[in-house]
């Protein structure tokens, strides 16, 4: 299964880094602060402090120069925080990159209002059979897209197969097996999932997840301010998650979930862990984790209405 999926969104990131190419080959590179040759570009990005990203985006620059003729070079920021002020300031000036990464959805919408990307509507349309419309839909604003996915990325649980085996822990597939799962594994003296603020971004994820469980449209709505977060749906999920933390479901969050993820599971630090696809392959498996010691599912919502429901990153 992992195999397969890995295949798809490789190939999901040389089309569509290629089909960005494709496109800004027609316009003239600006000054950039990495030296470019005549026929590459940069790429800015905020992953410098996963290095293996910025490895896979340097073959994929070598791939499409290969290919097309035009290639890019990675330029990596340390942190998120630092990448969005450094962006910020540079795109409304000729020192903005050709490409960047960015996040898809309403954190477009600022950057189409002042009018720093350019719509690349026409080259959806040139490959419109080779993407589901969904992905589209969450780069289009009034009608226009404005972006690309280097990967799509599915958010599900991961966890310990042999410390769940030994504990006799199935699969849960409902949000009371998810709870007792959580009740054996702490009553085992094992953390039940993984949490951290190191990366301050991953604060959000179990709050995210949890409005999800009650219902994903009002995730949706509450990302779009349609929803105050004093809706009692949310305070609902935000009971819940408070909950899980008394009940020390959790791990201590000074854990690192990134530079040491694959030795805290191997040495059954903790029992699961909420994160991307791509935590599997970067994570987990680079760091020595078994592929037969890792397994996964969608986490049940605590509202049975609101079915399962899964978070994805693109």
């Amino acid at each position: 299964m992992h195999t397969k999926n890995a295949g798809i969104l490789l190939v999901l990131v040389c089309l569509a880094l290629a089909l960005l190419i494709v496109f800004f080959r027609l316009s003239t590179p600006q000054n950039q602060d990495a030296p470019l040759t005549q026929s590459s570009l940069v790429l800015a990005h905020d992953k410098g402090n996963m290095p293996w990203f910025h490895q896979s985006f340097s073959r994929q620059g070598k791939k499409a120069e290969s290919e097309i003729g035009t290639g890019f070079i990675p330029a990596a920021s340390p942190s998120t925080d630092l990448y969005m002020s450094q962006m910020k300031a540079r795109l409304p000036t000729p020192r903005a990159p050709a490409l960047f990464t960015w996040w898809s959805a309403w954190r477009v919408k600022e950057l189409v209002e002042k009018g720093l990307v350019s719509d690349l509507t026409h080259i959806w349309d040139r490959y419109a059979d080779e993407y589901p419309r969904e992905i589209r839909d969450a780069y289009t604003i009034d009608g226009k897209v404005y972006g690309f996915p280097y990967s799509v990325e599915y958010w599900p649980i991961w966890y310990n197969k042999p410390l769940f085996e030994k504990l006799g822990i199935k699969e849960p597939e409902t949000w009371g097996e998810f709870m007792a799962a959580c009740r054996k594994l702490k009553a085992a003296s094992v953390p039940p999932v993984a949490t951290s603020l190191q990366m301050k971004w991953y604060a959000c994820i179990w709050f995210a997840a949890l409005v999800m469980g009650e219902d994903p449209l009002l995730y949706e709505q509450l990302c779009n301010g349609e929803v105050r977060y004093t809706d009692m749906r949310v305070k609902k999920a935000m009971t819940i998650w408070a909950d899980m933390i008394g009940k020390g479901y959790f791990t201590d969050p000074s854990l690192n979930l990134f530079t040491n993820g694959g030795h805290l599971w191997n040495n059954e630090a903790f029992g699961m862990v909420l994160c991307g696809s791509w935590y599997y392959s970067t994570i987990l498996r680079r760091q020595g984790v078994k592929k037969a010691d890792i397994g996964v599912f969608i986490l049940p919502p605590h509202n049975p209405a609101a079915q399962k429901s899964i978070m994805d990153e693109k």
